[in-house]
């Protein structure tokens, strides 16, 4: 759960490729077992890049590559006081 704010840094003179970076708060969410029912949350922060490829004016393509820290309690089976995630997606991107 993270909300983030992000600034378009680079843009090309056709306007096909574009790279925004961001910067975000919030929490996530870690199963300490999979058999396991509970869940614990903590604070966390983002920080990561999307990077657009236009096609055309309406379909293009999308990869954003990110990292997330959250700031975990060693109680709860942790072998520090953080956790890194690294997740990296990729789509379409449709402009209507």
């Amino acid at each position: 759960y993270i909300a983030r704010v992000g600034y378009q840094v680079y843009q090309s003179s056709d306007e096909k490729l574009r790279i925004y970076v961001n910067l975000g708060a919030g929490a996530l969410s870690f199963k300490a077992d999979v058999d396991d029912a509970e869940t614990n949350t903590y604070a966390a922060i983002n920080a990561g890049a999307k990077l657009y490829y236009m096609f055309s004016d309406a379909v293009g393509l999308v990869v954003s590559p990110q990292g997330d820290i959250a700031f975990v309690d060693e109680e709860d089976g942790f072998t520090g006081s953080t956790a890194w995630v690294w997740p990296f997606t990729a789509g379409l991107a449709l402009n209507f």
